[in-house]
């Protein structure tokens, strides 16, 4: 079982990597992720309870999209980031929503 506190402090590692306010380009962000990521999941990859495992992974995802959401900036970018990323009509239809990211980063889109 992974202690409580570890799991604290990979969730705000998970907060401090995905900020979208970072001056890092994508390619920047996913490689920083990943060095402490791997190094994370080989030293706790023998947990006894691999369901919470599975609910961090949900978690941190959602981070992930999140944080490109905020970087996408406005309606304009946003739309512009679903159409090249292949986003139906429907899922480029949220590039307007007024709803925050933390929100947005749940939906299907």
């Amino acid at each position: 079982m992974i202690a409580p506190k570890s799991i604290a402090r990979y969730q705000e590692k998970v907060r401090e990597c995905w900020d979208a306010r970072q001056s890092l380009t994508t390619k920047q962000l996913v490689k920083q992720w990943r060095q402490y990521s791997i190094g994370w999941w080989n030293y706790f990859k023998i947990a006894t309870e691999p369901w919470n495992i599975k609910r961090l992974e949900v978690w941190v995802r959602r981070h992930m999209r999140k944080c490109f959401w905020l970087r996408w900036h406005n309606k304009k970018g946003r739309l512009n980031a679903l159409s090249r990323l292949g986003g139906t009509p429907r899922q480029q239809e949220t590039a307007g929503s007024s709803r925050g990211a933390w929100r947005i980063a749940k939906s299907p889109t």
